[in-house]
């Protein structure tokens, strides 16, 4: 009997101990639940008074200068989206149209012609209660003034004729209707209501009528020619109201030396109601002249979003402020060209040597965090390198040079044609020193800073180099004149719907306009081949993007490029953009998994076609809301933080399962009376 007792003491102890031991872990668990405490947001600054669109996307008005024509070189219109709308624009992420004016667009059965049919209800609001329609004629007014005054997309756009109110067909220059190039079209402003510039675009094709008969070797025919010219200068100088379709009208009383307001426009909410223009009624434009101003505006919680290029450290001070910093690929490497008809510039082993000498990822740590190096040396973004190798032959992008920093390799090449190294400097064959002038855009603190590093290379192995400071204007009057050695700039923007990016830019700036329409010879795996850039250029325009032989002339002219290095593909830009939550809910746009289709919303850069101003098709879609709007647009990609009502949730559950092991080993465990 005292056995047993005592058997009965020792099973009491121990389970009291394991009672004990329940309630520590439970008053453990409860102590470190109330212990948690959602991290202390840092509240971003903000001078956004509620119910506005607040930025600074550009510079302050011209003293005496014609604001509100949006012909006008001194104009103060934002253009696309902002204040005049595209006919559709092209999502390249998803490879899907937005229809924005047009309600349709199809094709002639030769795909030389485009017939665009409108919406009938969107009007063109001029400040008061007056509803204008924006019909046929206003497209028709803006294509032949932007087409044949502007030069509108020469090389694609030939005429336009109205069928109707709302039917208009573009007659393009090849069959370019169903290929990407339609869209150099269909995404252009419609910003020239008939009811102001009509009687010009009529005067327009008046000349062009009497050009069209009149032989182009007559004096007759240059005076025509100049009339276009006076015409086009008449334009520029008109005063007009404002009149906007898109999303707000200037409140051109309001322009002060610092900033100015406008309003939204009321019958484009009519149409679109659903449009982020509900939630921002007001937009409050500051003036900016450099990048400096524009960080200053945005540390200082006086933007909604900015796409200023910002070192590093910047980018610390913003985020410690609170801001959120997204950095969007842009599709465009950015490089040197070189002018291969300057010597020793138009000796292919001198443009391979340079490419063997700079160091790109020692270019890229000239400016973080905006630029990243290049994998290849393709022209091809790092962030397309995985789509395009997916549509060229197996094993493509291990063919290719990919010019990794070599000094020994490009001395070699130096010397095979002629060159030589004396106490550390480099001579032409000539027994000439070798100089080299690079020149940058002044205000481009970022291409600043990567041509000061490439200079630096340069000099670091023998070449004597230095970087000339222009102002903007002049640099790219030297750049598009063809006056220049060695000039940064974008190399191109393939994307997968413009594989023929490589050389889209290239041969627009001389003097590869010229030079590349000759057949040109270039060496691929071991292999000779004559190419002539320019005609498989044209020809891959007409082609769908889905045919084979889309893809085999992008393979030739990636090919070319890395042999015949028109320019050295250097870094990948990547665009930072500085988001301010108290303005915006970005939580939506962030969270979409895709991240074309991210980029396209915070970032839409449209590749060949255009860069629009802000994130302008999410505004459109109604994605960009205020703070304390709740909007889902897709499942975040990473999963969010545990909610306290979780954990709550989860400590009963432990609880009671303590509880009931207790219970149920207690029961077992009693001895029998």
């Amino acid at each position: 009997m005292m056995h047993e007792d005592n058997e009965v003491k020792h099973v009491k102890l121990r389970y009291s101990e394991l009672l004990i031991i329940s309630m520590v872990i439970l008053f453990t668990i409860l102590l470190i639940t109330l212990s948690i405490r959602p991290v202390a947001a840092v509240t971003p600054p903000s001078h956004i008074p509620n119910g506005t669109w607040q930025w600074a996307p550009e510079g302050p008005p011209t003293p005496g200068g014609i604001y509100w024509n949006p012909w006008s070189p001194t104009t103060q219109m934002l253009g696309a989206w902002w204040n005049y709308l595209p006919l559709a624009v092209l999502e390249h992420a998803s490879n899907s149209t937005v229809m924005v004016l047009a309600s349709s667009v199809e094709c002639s059965p030769n795909r030389t012609e485009m017939i665009v049919t409108l919406r009938p209800d969107i009007y063109w609001y001029v400040g008061n209660n007056t509803k204008i329609p924006v019909t046929a004629w206003d497209v028709w007014t803006t294509w032949i003034i932007g087409g044949f005054l502007f030069g509108w997309e020469s090389p694609y756009f030939r005429n336009i004729t109205v069928v109707n109110n709302y039917t208009v067909v573009f007659q393009l220059s090849r069959p370019y209707c169903g290929t990407n190039e339609e869209w150099r079209i269909l995404s252009y402003p419609i910003q020239a209501p008939y009811f102001q510039f009509g009687k010009y675009a009529e005067k327009v094709n008046q000349i062009r009528s009497k050009l069209a008969v009149t032989p182009p070797s007559s004096p007759e025919y240059s005076k025509l020619q100049g009339n276009l010219s006076t015409l086009a200068s008449e334009v520029e100088s008109l005063n007009v109201t404002p009149a906007v379709n898109g999303f707000y009208y200037p409140l051109v009383n309001t322009m002060t030396s610092t900033n100015m307001k406008w309003q939204a426009n009321p019958w484009f909410l009519q149409e679109f109601p659903n449009s982020s223009l509900r939630y921002y009624p007001t937009m409050i434009t500051y003036w900016t002249t450099s990048n400096t101003q524009s960080e200053e505006y945005d540390v200082g919680g006086y933007s909604c979003y900015d796409t200023t290029a910002i070192p590093k450290s910047v980018v610390q001070t913003m985020e410690g402020e609170g801001l959120i910093v997204y950095m969007a690929p842009t599709f465009g490497p950015v490089g040197i060209f070189i002018n291969p008809t300057i010597y020793p510039y138009n000796l292919v082993q001198v443009r391979q040597a340079l490419a063997y000498i700079i160091n790109r990822t020692k270019v890229a740590e000239a400016y973080p965090p905006d630029y990243v190096p290049l994998t290849t040396m393709t022209g091809i973004d790092n962030s397309l390198l995985s789509f395009f190798a997916s549509k060229l032959p197996p094993g493509f992008f291990s063919e290719p040079n990919n010019y990794t920093y070599n000094p020994t390799k490009a001395a070699q090449l130096l010397e095979s044609v002629g060159f030589k190294e004396i106490n550390g400097q480099w001579y032409l064959p000539n027994g000439t020193l070798w100089t080299v002038t690079i020149i940058v855009p002044s205000g481009f603190t970022d291409w600043v800073a990567l041509m000061q590093n490439v200079a630096e290379q340069l000099n670091a192995f023998g070449i004597k180099a230095e970087v000339l400071e222009l102002s903007t204007g002049t640099f790219y009057s030297d750049l598009f004149s063809g006056d220049y050695v060695i000039a940064p700039f974008f190399t191109g923007f393939p994307t997968p719907t413009t594989g023929y990016g490589v050389v889209h830019i290239l041969l627009g700036v001389p003097p590869f306009n010229v030079v590349l329409k000759n057949y040109t010879t270039y060496v691929f795996n071991g292999k000779t081949y004559t190419i002539n850039v320019t005609e498989v250029y044209h020809e891959m325009q007409t082609l769908p993007y889905s045919s084979p032989q889309y893809w085999n002339d992008t393979a030739q002219l990636i090919a070319f490029v890395n042999y015949w290095l028109p320019y050295i593909p250097l870094v990948s830009k990547v665009e930072p953009v500085e988001l301010n939550p108290a303005c915006a809910n970005w939580t939506a746009l962030m969270s979409i998994s895709d991240p074309a289709t991210r980029n396209e919303m915070l970032f839409p850069f449209i590749a060949g076609e255009f860069e629009y101003m802000g994130p302008v098709i999410a505004f459109f879609k109604g994605w960009v809301v205020p703070p304390g709007v709740s909007l889902v647009i897709a499942p975040p990609p990473k999963p969010s933080p545990v909610p306290t009502t979780l954990i709550y949730t989860v400590v009963a559950v432990v609880v009671i399962i303590i509880i009931i092991i207790a219970v149920v080993l207690i029961l077992r465990r009693h001895p029998r009376t």
